[in-house]
């Protein structure tokens, strides 16, 4: 087998696979007006399939808070069957 499904309480490590990750995304900007603070920033969030990018050391010992994922695929609107 290729790929083996940890069990729930198994560690997080480089290359795993998640399904329905939470991941933020920037949505709009508009960088003119950066230098104003203004409210131009939107922020987003999509459950995407993404693999682990940061190192199994760095999770395992804590020296990270957040992992490094890239997205797997295509968004679910341009999915196809």
């Amino acid at each position: 087998m290729i790929y083996d499904l940890p069990t729930d309480d198994a560690p997080i490590d480089q290359g795993d696979i998640i399904d329905g990750c939470p991941v933020l995304h920037v949505a709009s900007f508009n960088v003119d007006d950066f230098e104003t603070e203004s409210e131009s920033l939107e922020i987003e969030g999509s459950f995407c399939r993404v693999v682990v990018l940061s190192q199994t050391c760095d999770l395992a010992n804590h020296k990270i808070t957040m992992a490094t994922v890239a997205l797997i695929g295509l968004p679910e609107p341009y999915e196809t069957e």
